[in-house]
């Protein structure tokens, strides 16, 4: 049903292209607010964010249908003790879990890391609300996992990815 509103057009169901049929139909979109944080081996033990002004940790979403959008930005002011792999934690939405149609994403900008890789990937598991911080070797053979060795206790970032739910 299409109504017009005082601030514009409301649609109640979904909307067609392509076709009159549900496979094409968008029905759901969204935009909001998420807080990326980071986990070493589902470890948090003292790990503290900026959390004020221009460089405060935080990130935006868009669902259109099943694929999310995320973009953030993380700015620790303590890695805190807890040891291992790194992930990037708080999703908005649990991914699909279809490891044939993984998420991906890119890294924007770093600074304060402890590593000499050329560069570091996103990488996504499905069925969670997480994904790996990894970098890749230096000889861009392989990529290994992102560890709290890697991070200083000013480690900042900023990425996007995208996945399914």
């Amino acid at each position: 049903k299409l109504e017009t509103i005082s601030t514009g057009v409301n649609i109640t169901g979904g909307i067609r292209l392509g076709g009159n049929n549900a496979a094409n139909e968008c029905d759901d979109y969204e935009e909001g607010t998420w807080t990326p944080s980071i986990s070493f081996n589902d470890g948090t033990t003292g790990i503290t964010y900026d959390t004020s002004g221009a460089d405060a940790t935080g990130g935006t979403y868009t669902k259109i249908g099943r694929q999310v959008t995320v973009h953030g930005h993380i700015h620790l002011t303590s890695k805190g003790s807890s040891t291992g792999n790194c992930k990037i934690t708080g999703l908005p939405f649990t991914s699909s879990g279809d490891d044939n149609n993984r998420g991906c994403g890119s890294i924007g900008y770093i600074t304060n890391f402890n590593t000499d890789a050329p560069m570091l990937i996103l990488e996504e598991r499905g069925g969670n609300t997480w994904f790996y911080l990894r970098k890749l070797t230096t000889d861009f053979d392989s990529s290994i996992a992102m560890t709290n060795s890697d991070f200083t206790d000013t480690s900042r970032f900023f990425f996007s990815f995208t996945y399914n739910t």
